[in-house]
């Protein structure tokens, strides 16, 4: 029979985020020896294994002379859904002076009609309820314990997104009607971690592509460098289908 000591027990809040199954959680704990205190099958039903996804990084740089942020993202956009791009306004400045655009997401998280959506690498998904106790600061930081990367320019590894105007609501005590649209249900808040991220340097003039992987062999790195050397670049024109109409009236507005 397999027993967890005291020591055990209290040790448990810190361990059990490092193991991914049943197996590997009770490796190494005493069978027969030490006081007894639970025994483990009667409390693993209350033990909540978390997966953890851990990633390495490979970067390359590159004179960025000949891009700009927009023409680059106008370049890769369409590589896959969701890419970001985040433009600076201050070109003169060492600090603060970086763009950067994020393509191919493999995770994300969304908080919409007051839930928390986990979306991760593995295709699965997890929700909880926003409440007074488990709030949006609590939600991103669950998501973002669940990764680790590892390696040079780690630090830019991060989540990528916004927060609406309609976030308000879950900071400040301050009503917003919440509506479900039939098209285009935009979160209220968006996060996701990309694959690659590129980081233009404005004042070196610099661009660093940096792609996680579980290896750490950069395989998108090559076909990111494929389409920033495209010579033309497709720009789709916008055009509004039908009567433009509010979502909400001028005295509601108020």
């Amino acid at each position: 029979m397999v027993v967890l000591t005291e020591t055990k027990i209290r040790e448990l809040n810190f361990v059990y985020l490092k193991f991914p199954n049943y197996d590997d959680l009770i490796k190494g704990l005493p069978r027969t020896h030490g006081r007894p205190f639970f025994v483990i099958k009667k409390i693993v039903k209350h033990i909540k294994i978390i997966k953890m996804y851990n990633y390495k990084t490979y970067s390359k740089t590159l004179l960025s002379d000949l891009y700009t942020p927009v023409s680059a993202y106008l370049r890769l956009r369409d590589a896959g859904v969701q890419s970001a791009l985040m433009e600076s306004n201050d070109y003169h400045s060492r600090d603060n002076s970086r763009s950067f655009i994020g393509v191919f997401p493999i995770a994300s998280v969304a908080i919409n009609h007051g839930k928390a959506i986990f979306k991760f690498p593995d295709e699965s998904v997890e929700t909880r309820d926003i409440t007074d106790d488990y709030r949006v600061e609590n939600a991103l930081k669950d998501f973002l314990k669940r990764f680790n990367v590892e390696g040079e320019n780690s630090k830019y590894c991060g989540l990528y997104g916004y927060t609406s105007f309609n976030a308000v609501k879950y900071f400040e005590n301050i009503p917003v009607k919440d509506t479900t649209m039939a098209e285009n249900d935009a979160p209220d808040l968006l996060y996701v971690l990309f694959s690659t991220v590129l980081v233009f340097n404005h004042f070196s003039s610099e661009l660093t592509i940096v792609d996680i992987s579980e290896e750490g062999d950069g395989l998108h790195i090559q076909e990111v460098e494929k389409l920033l050397a495209k010579a033309g670049v497709r720009v789709d024109e916008f055009n509004a289908l039908g009567d433009i109409q509010a979502l909400i009236s001028d005295e509601e507005h108020k």
